[in-house]
């Protein structure tokens, strides 16, 4: 599957002529309009038009669809009506003659489609039944990337970046998309990482092909400094998803102190500073069956603000920054539950979370190998951090951070990067790695042993058992015992009992 597609916009497309009594321009060239004449006897010189208003895209009527008709040749004698809740409407004691159907809808807008107005030709007293319809997700998808292969299961995300705090729609922005395949060639099965850029239009729409279907995508939108947080998407093969980005701009954009400064922040999906702000997020958990959940943790990523719920299974989070955020709820027995939100500033944004998916709990993992050299335990953790190479967490760091999971502790470290890699897995890239051509994961031991995946580290690694880590930028600064290849950094991990409490 080709893994980059030109980005494609509504420039890119051909437009109808205006015509100025229908509320929508004609940016896609679809027939939306199928009709279905009703031979009938007439007892009058008039008729009735009528029908539905169909999404085809998300396969339900569409209720409150605003239906105008005119006559091609008296923009004067225009005719409107809204669809009911069953997408129907009827158009009664309609002239004969040639006129022009069509209808808007707020999805239509959302989207950033006109569906084109349809000629429409109505005899003496005959009865019209039509159906209208948003473009089918094929429809769509075969417009906007006409350059797909036959076979080809990708497919296509498009929406709009707008203000969080207004809901306008944002110039200069850019949504980032990362997602990992597998791939088999001669050098055997191996992971390949695709990384491309969709362009907002001077609307702010946006529209990308060749996205994979295969697994999640780690998506976040950027206007110029400001960044939403980072969310997980799922393309469905040949078909087209709609999600809009809501970035934080001006006043809501709001720098928050580094970590050094005691703050227990994490970093932006750029590996900038985080932004904190006055959003707020309340909301339930519930089990499959409804009840609520005490003592489920959550999470917005990013933001290094962690609760858990009363035994109400209610929660409050504050100080948050606005834009589209991801929300994690943690709760023993069950997967993590990730559900998307937009955020406004000093707005709270009411959720319900259901955790319905029960998994089976594993035992303790044991990590086998060889380690190089002795190990010191503390001793030898201090000894390096006294030598001033490297970066160095200790437990009482890791305390104040509250971490929900291990890869929140590496949140904000300049020399490491935590990216969602599908799922509920995050990897580490190295912030060095542009000095090397792109992008690379840095060496990861713990407790002395080398590991070969660096994917899964919050599958068997849990904050309360961390002692301490190690973060070395490069091959020059990481010490002897520790050195692989070491290009790309190094990070060493420890954990009790090997080491006593390790304090400032």
């Amino acid at each position: 599957m080709p893994a980059n597609r030109p980005v494609m916009s509504p420039a890119h497309l051909t437009r109808l002529p205006v015509v100025t009594c229908l509320p929508i321009l004609a940016r896609l060239m679809l027939a939306g309009v199928s009709l279905a004449a009703q031979t009938a006897r007439p007892d009058s010189t008039f008729a009735t038009v009528s029908g539905i208003v169909y999404d085809s895209l998300d396969g339900h009527p569409l209720a409150g669809a605003l239906v105008q008709m005119v006559p091609r040749s008296n923009t004067g004698g225009l005719r409107s009506v809204r669809t009911d809740s069953s997408g129907g409407f009827r158009l009664t004691a309609v002239p004969p003659g040639e006129y022009l159907i069509g209808f808007w809808h707020v999805t239509l807008d959302s989207l950033g489609l006109d569906v084109p107005p349809r000629a429409l030709s109505i005899d003496i007293g005959a009865p019209l039944r039509i159906a209208l319809d948003i473009p089918s997700a094929s429809a769509i998808h075969a417009t906007l990337c006409p350059s797909a292969e036959p076979g080809d299961s990708s497919g296509l995300l498009l929406g709009f970046v707008r203000d969080a705090d207004t809901g306008g729609r944002l110039v200069g922005g850019v949504v980032d998309l990362s997602w990992t395949e597998l791939v088999a060639n001669k050098r055997g099965i191996h992971t390949v990482r695709h990384d491309v850029s969709a362009k907002a239009d001077p609307a702010g729409w946006f529209a990308q092909c060749g996205l994979s279907s295969a697994g999640p995508i780690a998506a976040f939108a950027t206007v110029r400094d400001n960044e939403s947080g980072i969310i997980d998407i799922a393309i469905p093969p040949h078909g087209v998803l709609h999600r809009d980005f809501s970035v934080p701009v001006g006043a809501a954009a709001i720098a928050g102190a580094d970590r050094d400064a005691g703050m227990s922040d994490s970093s932006a999906p750029s590996g900038g500073p985080v932004r904190h702000g006055n959003a707020r997020l309340a909301g339930k958990v519930l089990d499959e069956h409804g009840k609520p959940l005490a003592g489920a943790q959550i999470v917005v990523w990013g933001s290094g603000i962690v609760t858990a719920t009363g035994d109400d299974g209610t929660f409050a989070l504050s100080g948050l920054a606005a834009g589209t955020q991801t929300v994690e709820t943690r709760y023993l027995g069950y997967a993590p539950g990730e559900k998307v939100v937009d955020l406004a500033s000093g707005r709270t944004v009411s959720v319900t979370v259901t955790l319905d998916d029960r998994v089976n709990l594993l035992g303790a993992v044991t990590v086998y190998g060889k380690h190089k050299g002795p190990l010191k335990g503390l001793a030898g953790f201090l000894e390096r951090r006294a030598l001033g190479f490297g970066r160095f967490i200790t437990q009482s760091d890791i305390a104040k951070q509250r971490p929900a999971r291990f890869t929140d502790i590496l949140q904000g470290i300049p020399e490491i990067k935590v990216i969602p890699s599908g799922d509920i897995h995050y990897t580490l890239v190295s912030t060095s790695g542009s000095a090397l051509g792109g992008p690379c994961h840095p060496e990861v031991y713990i407790n002395g042993t080398r590991l070969v995946n660096v994917d899964d580290l919050d599958q068997f690694l849990e904050p309360a058992d961390v002692t301490g880590v190690e973060i070395y930028n490069g091959l020059s600064d990481t010490p002897a015992e520790f050195q692989g290849k070491g290009l790309c950094g190094t990070v060493v991990i420890w954990t009790s009992p090997h080491m006593d409490t390790a304090q400032r």
